[in-house]
This record gives C-alpha cells, sequence and structure tokens, in this order.
C-alpha cells in the first residue's frame, strides 16, 4: 500500500487561565522544534500544522478534523505537550488554555475521545504521542506529567478492536506510576548528574526529556537503531527511552501498538546532514556542554559540507543569544570568524579618465566553503559595477563626472558580510596634439622654408605659454610657479637658445642635419610643444584644486536661504566651502573638499556651482525643493537610530525631505589642512558608515510594504474588482509544490481574508497566492511600472531598486511580500506611496527646482479607478490595522508598515518601515508621501512596524501639512 500523505498535527498549550494551572515552560519549544524535523523533506516529510494554547472547542475541533480529512493510504501523526489531568474515576484528560480544573468534561479534551477518533479514522496507519503533564506533583523545580493512578493504555484500549490493516500506537513520556520531566526545570537536588536541558542557559525555556529526545533521535539520525537509513516507531520509542533513562531512571517512555501496525516509518536517518549528536545524561556543567556544542558547530560551520554548515549557523545563531557570556561570546567568536573576508578592505584606483569604463579588477573574498557556495556582491555606488568572480568579486569603475569619488562594494554571504571602499579622482578627458616626425635622409638637406615654420610654430607656443602663464602668476591671486611652468620655461629657453646658435654659424639658411641630429632636434621640439599642452591643462582655473577654488563656489539654496557658502582664506587655495546646519543636510548637500573632492548635490550640480559653462567670477546657485520644516521633521525624528526619510510632493514629484543617518557636517573637512584630513579619514572609516546615503543610495528588503505593489497587480490585472471580495485564501497556505506552510500574524484574521482585510492585518498568504495566482512576468511589470530595475537621477543618481528574477515558485510567494531578494531604497517606496496617493500618476521625483532632471509624469502604475480602492485599502490600514499610530485627526492618512531582518545572522536591529500618503482634503489628490525605513530594537518582528516608523512618518506629514 503505497504512502499518499504524511500530516502531524501539534498541540503545544503553555499558558492556562485557571490559577491551578501552572504554566509550562517547554511546550512552545518542543512543538517548534519537532515541527522542524518532521517538516523537513529530508527527515520527516510530514506536512506540519501546530495548535498553540488552543481553547477546548478548538482543541477538539483541529483533532477531530485532523482525523477526519484523510485516505486509506495516509500516515498520521499527534503530539501533545500540555497538563495531563484526571477526575475523580481516574480518567485522563488533556488540558487546554481555558481548561477549568473543576470542569473537566466540559473544558478539557478526554483522552477516550482521541482514541475514540483515532479507531474511526480511515487513515492507514496513525500514532498519538503524549508528553502530558498535570499541576499536583510540583516539587524542586519539576513536573509531573503523569498521574500514578491513571492508566494510559485502559484509556486507548479500544483501538486493539480496530484490527484489519489500519494500525495504532500510543507512545507515552513515562509510565503510569512515573513523573516526566520538563528537561529545563531538572535540578541538582532532584536529579543528581542529569543535563537533559543543558544547552540553554538556566531557566530558559528548554525541551521536556521527552521530547528533546525525539528532535535529537530524529535530527541526528541516532534513532535509526538498525542502521536501515530509516527510524521506525519501536526503534525511536527504545532510543528515546534509553536517552531519557541516561538522565533519570524515575522515567520510563512507554509504547503501545494496535492492530496490524508493523514498525511505522517516522523519519528518514538524517546523519548526512547532521552528524553531531547532543550527549545526554553526561556528568558535566551545562556552560561546558553548550561551549562543546559550539566547538562541534564550529567545525561544522568551517567545513566542506555547504547543508551542514547552514545547520551549524543556525545553531550557532541560537548559542549567541545565551544568556552566560563564556557560551555567548565564543559563538559570536565562530559566527564572525566565519564571514566573508577582504584582505584590502581599501582600493584607491588613482586618477581615472570620467566618463571611460576602467579595466575589471579581481578581488579575493576568503572564508569557508559556505561563503562561496551563498556569496552575493552587491554595489552600494552608481559609478563601481559588481559581479562575481572566480575568487570573489571583480569590479570596475565607471565615474561620469570628473571629482573624488568614493563608493562601497558590499559581499553578504550566509555568515555575514564584509565591504570593500573604493576611492577615485575622475578628470575630464582631454585630446592631447599628435606630432608626427617624418625620417629624415641624412644626405638631402631639409625644405628651407618647411622647417623654418616648423621652429616658428615650437617657439611660438613655447613664448605665448610662457608669458600667459606668467601674467597670470602675476595678477590672479593665489597662483605661483609650479613645476610644469618652470619646465616649460626652462624648456623654451633652451630651444631658443639652440636656434639662436645655429644662426651665428654664419649660414644664411638652417644647416643639413644628419640621422642622429635630426633625431635629437625632433625630439628637442616635441618635448617642448608636450610641456606647452601640460602646463596649459594642470593651469585650467577649473581642473585643478588651486583652479577650482580661487574664486567663490556658487551656493545651495532651501527656500531661499543659503545653506552652503565660501570663506575667503588669503590661501593657495582661497575659498573653502561652509556648510549651515551641515548635519542636517549632508544627505541632500553631499560634501565639496579641496581634498576630498564632491558628491552628491555638490558633485551633480559642478558645473553650476562652480560655473565652468559661464564666464562668472563666482558659481551660480542651485535652488532645492527640499521644505525646512519636513526636513528638520525626519531629522529630529530618526535622532540617533540609523536609517533614512524620504518625502515627496505626489503632485510634482519634488522631494521636501531627504534624511539619511547617522549623518556628518561635512564643514569638518572642507578644507586641505591636516585637521581636514584628519576628519575625513575618521568619517570614511566610521562603522555606521555616514558617508553612504540610505535615503538614495542603499537598497533594504522592503518587509509587507511591498504588499502594497502586490495589491496593485493584482487589481490591475483584474484578479479582483472589489476590495472587499473574499480572497478564499486558507491560513497557513501551502507553498505552491512544497510541504512547507506560510503562515499569518493572525491566522484567524486572514482566513479567506479580503484584499482590504489582507493589508489591514498584513496578511502574508493572501498576497503570496496572488503572486502565484498572476505569475512572474505581471508582477516583475507591475514593479517595473513603480520603478523598480530602473536608473533614476534626481539629479544625484539613485540606487535600482530590484524586483528578482528567475524565481522559483516559492521565491516568488516570498518576494511578493517584501522577502527573498526584493530590494528597495526609501526613495522607492515614496514613490509607490505617491503614486497611490496622487490618483495611480507617478511623478518623476526631482531634488532641484527647474533642474534639467525637471518634474513630469514617469509613468501609470494605476487607473484613476484602482488608484482610488488602493487608497481605501491604506486608509482601513491607518484606521483600523497595524498602522495606527501615523493616523492624523482630520486628515486623510493611508500608509503600511513592514518589518525586515538585517544581517545575515539575525544578529542586528530589525528594520521597522513605514510608507504613507497625507491628504487635507478626502478624495482630493495627496499633497505628501512619507517612506520611512529605521534600525529599531523595538520593532515587532510579526511585521506590525508601526511603532518608530510610523510616528516619524506623522511628524514629516504634519510639518508638510502645517504649511
Amino acid at each position: 500500500m503505497r504512502e499518499r500523505r504524511r500530516h502531524a498535527l501539534l498541540v503545544a498549550t503553555s499558558s492556562y487561565r485557571d490559577p491551578s494551572l501552572h504554566a509550562l515552560r517547554a511546550p512552545l519549544r518542543d512543538a517548534t522544534e519537532l515541527a522542524r524535523v518532521l517538516g523537513d523533506p529530508a527527515i520527516g516529510g510530514f506536512t506540519v500544522e501546530v495548535l498553540d494554547d488552543p481553547g477546548a472547542h478548538e482543541l477538539r475541533r483541529g483533532v477531530e478534523d485532523f482525523f477526519a480529512d484523510c485516505a486509506v493510504t495516509d500516515t498520521l501523526l499527534l503530539h501533545f505537550a500540555c497538563h495531563g489531568l484526571k477526575d475523580e474515576g481516574g480518567k485522563l484528560f488533556l488540558a487546554a488554555a481555558d481548561t477549568v480544573r473543576t470542569r473537566l468534561e466540559s473544558t478539557a479534551v478526554p483522552a477516550d475521545y482521541v482514541s475514540r477518533l483515532m479507531m474511526r479514522s480511515r487513515a492507514g496507519r496513525a500514532a498519538v504521542m503524549l508528553d502530558c503533564c498535570y499541576a499536583g506533583a510540583f516539587e524542586r523545580g519539576l513536573f509531573s506529567r503523569a498521574d500514578p493512578e491513571v492508566h494510559v493504555k485502559d484509556s486507548f484500549s479500544a483501538l486493539e478492536q480496530a484490527g484489519g490493516e489500519r494500525g495504532r500506537a500510543v507512545l507515552t513520556a513515562s509510565s503510569a506510576v512515573e513523573y516526566a520531566f520538563e528537561g529545563s526545570l531538572v535540578v541538582p537536588s532532584a536529579l543528581a548528574g542529569s543535563t537533559m536541558g543543558a544547552g540553554r542557559a538556566e531557566g530558559e525555556p528548554g525541551p521536556s526529556l521527552f521530547t528533546g529526545a525525539l528532535v535529537e533521535g530524529l535530527r541526528t539520525g541516532d534513532a535509526d537503531l538498525g542502521g536501515d537509513g530509516v527510524v521506525g516507531l519501536a526503534e525511536l520509542a527504545q532510543y528515546i527511552g534509553g536517552r531519557v533513562r541516561a538522565v533519570t531512571p524515575h522515567q520510563n517512555p512507554q509504547l503501545w501498538m494496535f492492530g496490524a501496525y508493523g514498525d511505522l516509518t517516522i523519519a528518514r536517518a538524517a546523519r548526512s546532514r547532521d552528524p553531531v549528536t547532543v550527549p545526554m545524561g553526561v556528568d558535566v556543567r551545562a556552560e561546558e556542554r553548550r561551549l562543546r556544542r559550539v566547538a562541534e558547530m564550529r567545525t561544522l560551520l568551517e567545513g566542506p559540507d555547504v547543508p551542514q554548515a547552514l545547520y551549524a549557523l543556525g545553531e550557532l545563531d541560537q548559542l549567541a543569544r545565551d544568556t552566560s557570556a563564556i557560551v555567548r561570546e565564543p559563538a559570536r567568536q565562530a559566527l564572525t570568524a566565519a564571514g566573508p573576508r577582504i584582505t584590502d578592505t581599501h582600493w584607491d584606483l588613482g586618477v581615472i579618465v570620467a566618463g571611460r569604463p576602467g579595466p575589471e579588477i579581481d578581488v579575493p573574498v576568503s572564508g569557508p566553503p559556505v561563503v562561496r557556495a551563498t556569496t552575493k556582491v552587491v554595489s552600494e555606488s552608481a559609478w563601481l559595477r559588481v559581479r562575481p568572480g572566480a575568487r570573489g568579486l571583480v569590479f570596475s569603475a565607471l565615474a561620469e563626472t570628473p571629482g573624488v569619488h568614493e563608493g562601497r562594494l558590499v559581499v553578504r554571504a550566509a555568515t555575514g558580510e564584509c565591504a570593500l571602499t573604493v576611492s577615485a579622482q575622475a578628470v575630464a578627458e582631454e585630446p592631447l596634439p599628435v606630432v608626427t616626425l617624418g625620417a629624415t635622409e641624412p644626405s638631402h638637406p631639409r625644405g628651407p622654408r618647411a622647417l623654418l615654420a616648423a621652429h616658428a610654430l615650437v617657439a611660438a607656443l613655447s613664448v605665448g605659454a610662457v608669458l600667459a602663464l606668467g601674467i597670470r602668476i602675476a595678477v590672479v591671486p593665489g597662483q605661483t610657479a609650479t613645476g610644469p611652468f618652470i619646465a616649460l620655461a626652462v624648456c623654451t629657453v633652451l630651444y631658443l637658445t639652440a636656434v639662436a646658435l645655429t644662426a651665428r654659424t654664419g649660414r644664411t639658411r638652417l644647416p643639413r642635419l644628419s640621422r642622429r641630429g635630426g633625431l635629437l632636434h625632433g625630439g628637442a621640439a616635441l618635448s617642448t610643444v608636450g610641456a606647452v599642452v601640460a602646463a596649459s591643462l594642470l593651469g585650467q582655473p577649473a581642473d585643478g584644486p588651486v583652479g577650482r577654488y580661487d574664486r567663490p563656489r556658487g551656493d545651495i539654496l532651501v527656500e531661499g536661504r543659503r545653506i552652503t557658502g565660501s570663506e575667503d582664506t588669503g590661501g593657495e587655495q582661497r575659498y573653502v566651502r561652509t556648510y549651515t546646519d551641515g548635519e542636517l543636510y549632508a544627505a541632500v548637500t553631499g560634501y565639496a573638499s579641496q581634498g576630498s573632492g564632491t558628491s552628491l548635490l555638490e558633485q551633480a550640480e559642478d558645473d553650476v556651482l562652480t560655473a565652468t559653462r559661464s564666464s562668472e567670477k563666482a558659481g551660480g546657485d542651485v535652488a532645492t525643493t527640499i521644505d525646512a520644516a519636513a526636513q528638520k521633521a525626519a531629522f529630529d525624528g530618526l535622532g540617533d537610530r540609523q536609517g533614512a526619510v524620504v518625502a515627496l510632493d505626489p503632485r510634482t514629484g519634488a522631494i521636501l525631505a531627504l534624511v539619511s543617518t547617522p549623518s556628518y557636517d561635512p564643514g569638518t573637512f572642507a578644507g586641505s589642512t591636516a585637521a581636514d584630513r584628519k576628519a575625513w579619514d575618521k568619517v570614511r572609516k566610521d562603522a555606521d558608515h555616514p558617508l553612504v546615503n540610505r535615503a538614495l543610495r542603499q537598497t533594504f528588503p522592503p518587509g509587507s510594504t511591498f504588499k502594497v505593489v502586490t495589491a496593485a497587480a493584482a487589481l490591475e490585472n483584474g484578479l479582483y474588482d472589489s476590495v472587499d471580495e473574499k480572497t478564499n485564501t486558507p491560513s497557513p497556505w501551502m507553498f505552491p509544490g512544497t510541504t512547507t506552510k506560510l503562515t499569518d500574524p493572525v491566522d484567524s484574521l486572514c482566513e479567506g481574508a479580503s484584499l482590504r482585510e489582507a493589508l489591514s492585518q498584513s496578511c502574508n498568504t493572501v498576497f503570496a497566492k496572488i503572486a502565484t495566482d498572476l505569475g512572474r512576468a505581471d508582477m516583475r511589470a507591475q514593479a517595473e511600472k513603480f520603478g523598480f530595475d530602473a536608473a533614476l537621477e534626481v539629479p544625484v543618481p539613485a540606487e535600482e531598486s530590484v524586483y528578482p528574477d528567475g524565481a522559483q515558485a516559492t521565491q516568488e510567494a516570498l518576494s511578493a511580500i517584501g522577502q527573498y531578494e526584493t530590494a528597495a531604497t526609501p526613495l522607492q517606496m515614496a514613490m509607490v506611496a505617491a503614486a497611490v496617493g496622487n490618483d495611480g500618476t507617478l511623478m518623476k521625483p526631482h531634488l532641484v527646482v527647474d533642474g534639467d532632471n525637471g518634474s513630469g509624469a514617469l509613468s501609470r502604475p494605476l487607473s484613476k479607478g484602482n488608484a482610488d480602492k488602493l487608497r481605501k485599502m491604506m486608509r482601513s490600514v491607518v484606521e483600523s490595522g497595524t498602522g495606527t499610530g501615523a493616523a492624523i485627526e482630520g486628515v486623510e492618512v493611508g500608509g503600511k508598515p513592514g518589518t525586515a531582518q538585517k544581517g545575515t545572522a539575525n544578529l542586528q536591529s530589525p528594520l521597522s518601515w513605514f510608507i504613507s500618503y497625507a491628504c487635507p482634503e478626502p478624495g482630493s489628490p495627496a499633497t505628501a508621501a512619507v517612506a520611512v525605513v529605521v534600525s529599531a530594537e523595538d520593532a515587532d518582528s510579526t511585521d506590525t512596524g508601526g511603532g518608530p516608523s510610523a510616528s516619524i512618518a506623522k511628524r514629516v506629514m504634519q510639518a508638510l501639512l502645517d504649511k
């Protein structure tokens, strides 16, 4: 008989409303760990459902559905971790969260109820595992999990009548007269020498002895006592018994089998995945055992087997959170040591030619094999191109504009990330004159007129260049006699002297030259011409540090107020850049430094600010679209957090606020003194990377804010006509072609939810299913309409946001909820909110008033009708969903929060997102759209995300609405 389906139901009841029932510490941890191994296709291959703290009615219905919805070819596994209670007659009950100890018949689940359902089930094979406790035998930090007067076998005796081919089994944590212990609560005074539950800090929830051994046997494959590659129920029970008795002789698991059962196959042996076993019952201290675990996992992490390394990564991640520093620090060191490494973390490319692609540079990346298998390389700078290479990464540079360029490349692997900073000085490409020397026959004289004309041209060039540069040095402040000028003067004098000496020989025409003389004379002429050209290039006022700063630079304006200036120092580089509220506006202005070049708006508008296109004595001013009040609200809202804020006017695309934190003061390194160089090195080497513009030039996983894009795709492609139409999406929802389930923050609220309800409650299942229903092409097309996968200049170049291509069905579903490799800048997510608020039209973002990149419609991601529907959905989020923290009285506000993890081992703070639009008059186009991303310890991993980011968005919107 071929097995068709394997389904497991895990019941974990930890908390009880009846104060006479103590809360249990292990059930939820037990269920989580057991679900992981049972659901692993390489081990258990079960579809797994977990009931966490169910009420009695929910538990009865869940168990009944579990045994009813099956076929004769199915295998079922039911696991209970809860209190076991008895009535006065010794009848066994399984406690639910709302069980009342004095009302067991109506508030608990009788064991014989489970027995009857199991007997009637059409499933060919079914097993029940009972890891149950009752609260009346609490003593010395241990829990009892079986009543001395309750006989479990009697409660399931009806199964002996099942007969036929239907096999049934019951495996319990202990005999009818023994305790069953929660491993993390076993104390030496009660059970001397026991270490069951070690590997976690004292008092931290750990596995029960029974389920801990069960999970261990399946995960490691050690329960395969027969060595045939599979773990049967009988040998699993034998293994669990041995492991538990190694800890305490006072607990003996029991197995009863009924009917024509055979040995039910529970799992495949997993030794090839995880050969490391956690010793149980060894007489060592808990910390020593966890330290051994760290060493074992580090060996696996650095070994050649990538799947084992990934498993070890997860284990070390848990150990890195241990409450004991003795365990925690080595675990963190192991994670750090296994990360990708680059020997030279800074590359200075020297001088490169602007607009010309540079050569590819191969940079080795070292680390264990898991690094090579999981490496992804990313450029955080538009002028740097990067791709994976045979030894690590390969990058090249293409700087579009002259100036000093600083960039950053990031290598990300499963074990961590590292960065490579790159700097270069880009110069404008200038054609050099070409001088061609013809061959000179020694037996024939030069043509007198041609040779005389050539000498006259060289002499005129030399004398003219010397006079021009000499006059400049004399009349222009700050100009001095540089090396090239002196070299030119010397060459000119020598050349003219040679001509004069030739004339004094008495010849009336130029002499005949030998081959050697011709070469020497031609070389002298060519050297002089080269000196003329070099001196002319280096003497241009806009191309050298001396020339660039010999006159005031134009200013950058915010609402007509100058936020930059130029201070006359009287030195060689006469004018140094100054900044007003430098940290507040650094993400807008960038920097203009005599020693470090330019960036951001100072670089993008350099031609205007330095007046290189005109003959003005000072550069022209650049007026920005920034709103001063909104900028300050965003900056103050972010505070000391690491994050970014972008605010747009949806009607025009004007950027009203642009903040990236931590920030820096560009005025501290604007000059070229030793103090300026020290300040530049400090900010450049800062571990928080303040020079990185997180608002424009860094992408982040957008989390659930991307569900707005997915909802737009559903509406635009006609998948749903009404936002209140039920989607018939199950919760949890199974990924196509897998046994893995996607869950929701609250499954009961997301079951069959409408689009409006799904966005309001941030239902993962609904939007993941939308992506699989639509397909990759429609999802990608919708993302691109909002601006993903497209270059954008505002005029500062922004990093491209990414909707991943070539994803499998599971990855496509994850991409649609802002996970997998979906990545967006805060600017991009502000554009999404702006398009929704502007009747579906996306205006081109711009930072400069009347700039070359001016405003205009970029695309139309939504029809007006669908934009109205999506506005209703986003309003529901703020009015009654997960984004209430952004609500403003009397104003239409629509929003969407989200969270995302940062860092491959999730050791960094999570990201809290919020995108929103605001409209002072309901129904009219929005006047503000905001995107906020912030690193926040208090960001809710269940996807609320409304806390810190929503409050910041609210402050910015209020500042704009108060105008």
